[in-house]
């Protein structure tokens, strides 16, 4: 089974060869390759998987899932 979490965008480098952005899921911060979504910016959300963007929500969206995910984890 594959998993595909919301996370908050902190930056956004471009070194030319890939858009890469620091995204903090719930305060764990990863890289993930943003070359795969349109336009992304500091303060966006973007659901990613494997350390790849597969699309980006709206802040309203990815809160509501991510309080979803904390209650069935039993945070």
């Amino acid at each position: 089974m594959c998993l595909a979490l919301p996370g908050k965008v902190i930056e956004v480098t471009d070194d030319g060869l890939l858009r890469m952005a620091l995204v903090d899921f719930c305060g764990v911060c990863r890289n993930v390759c943003v070359d795969t979504v349109d336009s992304v910016s500091p303060g966006d959300y973007v659901v990613a998987h494997a350390g790849v963007a597969i699309s980006v929500l709206d802040e309203a969206t990815a809160l509501a899932t991510i309080d979803d995910l904390k209650k069935m984890a039993g945070c």
